[in-house]
């Protein structure tokens, strides 16, 4: 019966995803320059949903580690920070869910960060890599809140910025 409690939640909340899906590609989070916005929206949302949310920003010292890749152009990091959510279970164990909020830049594609719905696709900047992730990540968390369930295992959430 749970299973059937799920998949009818996850039915009903199609058109709530597309939405929050189109929202988060609306941030345009160039790599390197614009996931702060975008990570403060999530920070939110995952505290609405009773998670306990911090954002850290990377130390510039990270430029000194030797395994530093070296960007095109010199990066900032005073305001782009990580997020970390955390729901608490009775374990010692935790699940690790990360995705990363940052995108490329949209060549030749003016309208990238204004989605288009298309039947059951979200079509946008991020859409598939990995936004899409972001919003799998918020809406399994919110079927846990809606349907009352409760993970086994501590489930920590990481939203990482510069993966590009």
């Amino acid at each position: 019966m749970q299973n059937k409690s799920i998949q009818k939640f996850f039915e009903n909340k199609k058109s709530e995803a597309a939405e929050f899906l189109s929202d988060l590609i609306r941030f345009p989070s160039l790599s390197g320059t614009g996931e702060a916005e975008i990570q403060d929206f999530l920070a939110d949302k995952f505290k609405a949903l009773g998670l306990s949310v911090k954002t850290e920003l990377l130390p510039e010292k990270i430029k000194e580690h030797p395994a530093y890749t070296r960007a095109d152009q010199e990066l900032d990091y005073s305001s782009r920070p990580n997020l970390y959510a955390f729901l608490p279970a009775e374990s010692k164990e935790s699940v690790i869910l990360c995705a990363h909020s940052d995108v490329v830049p949209a060549v030749d594609w003016p309208d990238a960060f204004h989605p288009k719905v298309e039947g059951d696709r979200v079509i946008g900047r991020g859409a598939a890599d990995d936004k899409g992730h972001i919003a799998s990540i918020y809406f399994a968390l919110l079927a846990l809140k809606e349907l009352k369930l409760k993970s086994k295992k501590n489930v920590e959430v990481q939203v990482v910025i510069e993966e590009e």
